[in-house]
């Protein structure tokens, strides 16, 4: 959680510096419902000089870690034992309004890219010899797989003030994601939509709390 907190930090330091130099409205945004999947997600809109048109740029950044059981039994394909990564996004948007504007109902669509590094345990046979007795048992050791996931998106969403210089934009629309394992025979992570290495089309719906700057 403190890494989170850093960089979050160095981030919006880095856009208000950006923001103050420009004279067109940029917001900072953060997803929380990133935190579910042990990631955090901040997106920066910035107004293009075409009516009532943006540019979304975003980052993302996955980190978790969990402790390998005694028994080293499993019960479920999902499980690993560290998790990095990190995505980048990009989106055009339309806001429907006056212009400028910076709330009301808009339609956004582009792609996103993101990239997971797991070490997730298994186990296997190992042989020895001891006392000119060969005995074979069965360890725990771990494995790495890496995924490239590509995807793109057709997002409805509206966007409102809450206070002055505080957005709340809630969307709502569909993906298409499409994933790649740099080792294909150990395919994981990939049971269903909400999994690291999920192949197909899916709902995507969210909630953005963002700064106007």
């Amino acid at each position: 959680m403190k890494h989170y907190i850093l960089i979050v930090m160095a981030l919006l330091l880095c856009a208000s510096t950006y923001a103050q130099e420009e004279k067109k409205p940029v917001i900072i945004s953060e997803v929380p419902q990133y935190m579910i999947a042990h990631g955090i997600r901040l997106d920066f809109d910035k107004k293009l000089n075409k009516k009532n048109q943006w540019f979304v740029g975003g980052i993302q950044i996955f980190l978790d870690e969990n402790e390998l059981q005694e028994n080293g039994y499993y019960n479920t394909s999902q499980f690993y034992k560290t998790m990095i990564g990190y995505g980048i996004q990009g989106y055009h948007k339309y806001l429907f309004g006056n212009d400028p504007v910076t709330q009301g109902p808009y339609l956004a669509y582009g792609g996103t890219f993101q990239n997971y590094f797991f070490k997730y345990p298994t186990k296997g046979w190992n042989s020895y010899k001891e006392n000119d007795l060969e005995y074979i048992t069965q360890e725990q050791y771990l494995m790495r797989q890496t995924i490239y996931k590509f995807g793109a998106e057709l997002l409805f969403g509206f966007q409102f003030h809450v206070f002055q210089n505080i957005i709340t934009d809630v969307y709502l629309g569909c993906g298409l994601r499409y994933s790649l394992y740099q080792y294909p025979d150990r395919k994981r992570f990939n049971e269903n939509m909400l999994h690291f290495g999920y192949t197909g089309i899916m709902p995507v719906t969210g909630v953005r709390i963002g700064l106007v700057l």
